[in-house]
């Protein structure tokens, strides 16, 4: 979602508690390994093995999927809307 945090408002269940959003033990530390309170918008962070099956990874990937579908495939076709991405 990069800078589009779209998700902040909503309040996610994880296994053992309430969402984390940023720091310590949440999703994105564990992805990440980061523990920033504010993300800088140029940086790198090294490949880690666990990232692609990670919670907060998985998480912005069907946040992504649902907006696509939800636009191209329900709202937008039902008003007779066709819109490209680009």
């Amino acid at each position: 979602m990069g800078g589009r945090d779209r998700g902040r408002g909503v309040l996610i269940r994880e296994t053992e508690g309430i969402y984390t959003p940023k720091g310590e033990g949440s999703w994105k530390h564990q992805a990440l390994a980061t523990d920033k309170a504010k993300d800088d918008d140029h940086e790198v962070f090294p490949y880690r093995e666990c990232f692609l099956a990670s919670d907060w990874k998985l998480f912005h990937d069907a946040a992504i999927a649902h907006h696509f579908n939800l636009v191209h495939h329900i709202i937008l076709p039902r008003y007779g809307i066709c819109v490209g991405t680009g």
